[in-house]
C-alpha cells in the first residue's frame, strides 16, 4: 500500500478512536443512559450574529446525498473544474462580487477556501467531531475533519481540516504519487459570549498546488479519434506548478450598550501569494508564444494583501433592524517584475436595513466606495415569493 494512503488510513482510524473515546466518556451519565447527542447540538454562523437574525441549525444526520462526493455535485453541477477533483474551478452562472474595491484578479481557487463568515459557531454540550474520507481511483482522495467543543454556554472552540490530493489523470504518469493537485487547507476558530460582550475570533489558511499540464497536444492528424482513451496522451507541460497560498486572520467582537444599540468592529488581515514556476523551458517551450526573460526557466509571483477595518452600530426592535458603518481597508500589490506601489488606501459607507412583519420580510443593502464604486441590493420574501434586484459597479 501506497505510504500517503497508509498515513491517512492510519490517521482517520485514531481520529476516530479517539472521538469515540471521548464521546463515550461524555456522553453516558451514572444510569449509562445517553444524554447528549444530534438534538443537543447546533450552530450559527457570523452572518446571524452581526446582523441580528438569530438562527441555529441542528446537526444533520439525514443520509443523504453521499455520492455527491466531488467540488461539482456538491455544487450541483453549476460549476466546471478541468477535469480532476481540486483542478483551478468557476461557477457556470456569473456570480456579483462580494468586494466591489480592488481584488488580485486570481480566483481560480475560490471555492476551496474557507471563508470566515461560513465558519460554523457550535453549542455542543459535549465533543462533536465530524469526519468525511473519500478514496478514488487513479490516486484521488478527499479529507474533511472537523471538530468543536464547548465548555459551557459562553466558550467554543474548533477547528476545520480539508485535504484535497489527486494524481495525473492524462499524461506519463512518472509513478503513484505524481500529482496534479495538492491542496491543505485548514481553520481554527473560536467564540466567547460572556454577558453583553461576543467575540469571534479565528485563523484559516490554504495552500493549493496545481501540476499544470496545459492541456493535451492535438494528433497530427488533426482528428479527435482515440485522443481521449489513453491516459498516457501527450501534453504540453510536465515540469510547470502553480501555487495559490493565502491566509486569514479575523476578528468580529460587539457590545450591547443597550437594547436598541450595539457597537461592532470587525477586522482581517488577508494576505495572498500567487507563484508560477516552469524550470524546463527546453521541453516545454513549445507551449509559449515568446520568451522575455529567460529561454531556460521562468518564474512568477506576485502578493496582494488586505488588511480590513470595519466600524458599525447596529439595533433591533420588534421587527425593525437597522445597521450603519464606515471601513478603511488597506491594499498592497507587490508584483514580482514590477515596482510596487506601496499600500492604498480604500473607504467605505454602508447600511443595511430590514423590516419584518408578519411571514413578510422587506431588506435592503447598500454599499458605496470613495472611489466611485457601489452595491445596491433590495429583497422582498413571504411565503409564496422571494424576488431581489442588485446593481454594483465594482474595480477590477
Amino acid at each position: 500500500m501506497h505510504m500517503g494512503l497508509m498515513r491517512a488510513v492510519t490517521f482517520v482510524i485514531l481520529f476516530s478512536l479517539l472521538a469515540l473515546l471521548e464521546v463515550h466518556g461524555q456522553i453516558l451519565d451514572d444510569s449509562t443512559k445517553q444524554v447528549f447527542g444530534p438534538e443537543t447540538t447546533s450552530f450559527t454562523t457570523e452572518k446571524h450574529i452581526k446582523y441580528d437574525d438569530p438562527m441555529e441549525y441542528s446537526v444533520d444526520t439525514l443520509i443523504d446525498n453521499k455520492h455527491r462526493h466531488s467540488y461539482l455535485n456538491k455544487a450541483n453541477n453549476t460549476m466546471q473544474d478541468l477535469g480532476n477533483i481540486g483542478t483551478a474551478i468557476r461557477p457556470l452562472y456569473y456570480q456579483v462580487p462580494d468586494v466591489i474595491g480592488r481584488t488580485s484578479g486570481f480566483g481560480s481557487y475560490d471555492h476551496y477556501i474557507i471563508n470566515p463568515v461560513d465558519i460554523k459557531y457550535f453549542d455542543t454540550k459535549s465533543p462533536y467531531s465530524r469526519l468525511g474520507v473519500t478514496f478514488g481511483g487513479n490516486g484521488r482522495s478527499l479529507v474533511d475533519v472537523s471538530f468543536s467543543r464547548s465548555d459551557s454556554t459562553v466558550f467554543n472552540v474548533g477547528f476545520d481540516f480539508k485535504r484535497i490530493t489527486s494524481d495525473k489523470q492524462v499524461g506519463e504518469l512518472q509513478s503513484r504519487g505524481d500529482h496534479n493537485v495538492l491542496a491543505t487547507i485548514y481553520d481554527i476558530y473560536a467564540k466567547w459570549n460572556p454577558e453583553k460582550y461576543l467575540l469571534l475570533v479565528n485563523y484559516s489558511r490554504m495552500r493549493h498546488q496545481q501540476f499544470e499540464s496545459g492541456g493535451v497536444i492535438p494528433l497530427p492528424s488533426g482528428s479527435l479519434d482515440n485522443l481521449f482513451l489513453n491516459d498516457s496522451a501527450n501534453v504540453w507541460l510536465n515540469s510547470a506548478v502553480s501555487e495559490d497560498k493565502r491566509s486569514n486572520i479575523h476578528l468580529y467582537h460587539q457590545f450591547q450598550v443597550h437594547e436598541l444599540f450595539q457597537i461592532y468592529h470587525q477586522f482581517d488581515y488577508s494576505p495572498q501569494r500567487i507563484k508560477f514556476e516552469d524550470p524546463d523551458l527546453a521541453n516545454d517551450g513549445p507551449f509559449f508564444d515568446q520568451f522575455l526573460i529567460s529561454e531556460t526557466e521562468t518564474s512568477d509571483a506576485s502578493s496582494f494583501e488586505t488588511i480590513r477595518n470595519e466600524v458599525g452600530i447596529k439595533g433591533k426592535h420588534r421587527g425593525i433592524f437597522y445597521n450603519f458603518y464606515l471601513t478603511k481597508r488597506d491594499i498592497q500589490y507587490i508584483p514580482k517584475y514590477l515596482p510596487a506601489e506601496g499600500f492604498v488606501n480604500e473607504y467605505y459607507l454602508g447600511s443595511n436595513l430590514r423590516y419584518v412583519l408578519g411571514g413578510q420580510t422587506l431588506e435592503f443593502q447598500g454599499e458605496a466606495q470613495d472611489g466611485g464604486s457601489y452595491r445596491l441590493k433590495g429583497s422582498f420574501s413571504n411565503s409564496f415569493i422571494e424576488a431581489s434586484y442588485t446593481r454594483v459597479q465594482y474595480d477590477p
